[in-house]
């Protein structure tokens, strides 16, 4: 029995010519000839062009004519911060889209109650719940509320009373998704490792997060995984406005694809992807990736080896700030270590698109 869980897929900006360049690389043969269930992060909604005009961030798009990148999921996470960019009427025309294709799908709905139903699989007389949340730090515009759309919030007390209801249910193993953490950082914060360890506590069997675009830390804990970045899978340098292009920086151009192998035990192996020139995904070795795996381990484990996490609060501590547009969201808490590669990376990508976006002004 095997899981396979993806980062996350966004194929705005990917062309039909890039289309047909992924599907001959190994990566796409390896994951089309997969024996066992694919879970990806469904980062935009499914739809020909945009039908709101969304001021408050970037607004992403994944075009139905470029499906063929990623129908090789079985089911998707739609618990994120984009998947309601083109409000409820492009969240709706995904939902019709993922259910003419036979898709799965959970961590949305038209209401609370709704987005926080699991993804229930069943295979060889066990049952498999897979749990997902998104953070209030995302800045999703759609939280689900009692009687309103949108995606399942990470509120801990919720994944308590989930993980409550799977074991009456009599589910053999629980899996959680949290789309969370802070952006273009190696590390999660204090307050996540805590947040995780006890959600592990709870009796879910691994975590699997998403959302900073860059592999983060991963760890063992209680003998059950813990990954709180898989990266990106699918992800192209994107348009912030018509003469303005948001580029991705090296860290950004790799992910981690992690199997769960169900047995005796559960076994977790990773499988690690590298992007080339055309943001096209291949098949990578550990020690060709940018991102130094083991280094930030290292710093994960000696960071929070005396981390009694049972005594912090069991919820993410966020405040407001004002981001020059509108008031967001952020972690009170910070990164287990900053790293300046990284920092540099990023700069130099913002370097890059103020000035192709002088350039484009002067012309």
């Amino acid at each position: 029995m095997k899981l396979l869980f993806l980062g996350d897929i966004c194929t705005d900006t990917y062309s039909d010519k890039n289309m047909e360049s992924f599907q001959h690389t190994k990566l796409y043969r390896y994951l089309t000839n997969y024996d066992g269930y694919i879970i990806g992060n469904l980062e935009a909604p499914i739809l020909e062009k945009n039908i709101v005009d969304n001021q408050n961030k970037f607004s992403l798009l994944n075009k139905p004519g470029l499906f063929g990148m990623y129908d090789f999921c079985h089911a998707f996470t739609l618990a994120n911060n984009h998947i309601f960019d083109q409000d409820i009427e492009g969240y709706k025309s995904t939902i019709e889209y993922l259910d003419h294709q036979n898709k799965l799908y959970f961590g949305s709905g038209v209401n609370l109650a709704e987005s926080r139903k699991p993804l229930i699989l069943n295979v060889d007389n066990k049952s498999i719940y897979v749990l997902a949340y998104n953070c209030y730090s995302t800045n999703s515009e759609f939280n689900a509320k009692t009687s309103s759309y949108g995606v399942s919030p990470l509120v801990f007390e919720y994944i308590e009373e989930d993980i409550k209801k799977a074991k009456q249910d009599k589910a053999d193993y629980i899996f959680i998704l949290p789309h969370w953490g802070i952006e273009n950082e190696f590390y999660p914060t204090y307050e996540q490792v805590g947040f995780a360890r006890r959600v592990i506590d709870l009796g879910a069997d691994g975590i699997f997060g998403s959302h900073t675009h860059t592999i983060q830390s991963f760890e063992n804990y209680e003998g059950k995984a813990i990954y709180y970045s898989l990266g990106n899978f699918l992800f192209n340098h994107f348009k912030i406005k018509e003469n303005e292009t948001y580029f991705q920086h090296k860290f950004n151009k790799e992910g981690l694809l992690v199997e769960i192998t169900i047995g005796e035990t559960i076994e977790a192996k990773e499988i690690y992807i590298k992007f080339d020139d055309h943001m096209v995904p291949e098949l990578s070795d550990k020690n060709h990736i940018s991102t130094k795996i083991d280094t930030v381990n290292d710093v994960l484990k000696e960071k929070t080896k005396n981390l009694k996490h049972k005594n912090m609060t069991p919820n993410l501590a966020m405040s407001l700030k004002y981001n020059g547009k509108n008031m967001q969201l952020v972690y009170d808490d910070n990164s287990l270590e900053k790293d300046m590669k990284i920092k540099y990376e990023k700069v130099k990508s913002q370097v890059k698109r103020v000035l192709i976006k002088k350039i484009k002004q002067l012309i």
